[in-house]
């Protein structure tokens, strides 16, 4: 979490994580802190994320679900004018600079349980 916490400049709790090589990964209890660190700014009760078995021999990632469970974004404007997490944006465009494109990947998404956008 220390790694996750830094990039993203942000606590982070998490509740539990199980990985299984045929089931995938799943999440439980999953809170992202605003960066004041008093309130969430994401957070959900699970997230599933299932992946092919194969890809992965050749080096690949293939992701073909990933499941929320009462998933919550919390989107603030400031009075400047920027968001809550433009912070993000900002560092996300520099660390690209830095190390070039992310490899590609596929994923199809499904969402359950709720979702929340604060607004």
């Amino acid at each position: 979490m220390p790694l996750a916490e830094k990039s993203l400049q942000r606590k982070i709790s998490l509740g539990k994580i199980e990985i299984g090589l045929f089931s995938g990964i799943s999440l439980q209890d999953l809170h992202v802190l605003q960066r004041s660190g008093t309130d969430d700014f994401i957070a959900f009760k699970s997230m599933d994320l299932h992946y092919q078995l194969l890809p992965l021999l050749t080096g690949k990632i293939v992701i073909d679900q990933v499941k929320f469970v009462q998933p919550k974004i919390v989107v603030i404007r400031n009075i400047d004018g920027s968001f809550n997490f433009s912070d993000l944006l900002d560092h996300k465009v520099k660390t690209k600079e830095k190390i070039g494109r992310p490899p590609r990947q596929k994923a199809n998404q499904r969402r359950q349980g709720g979702p929340s956008i604060c607004w």
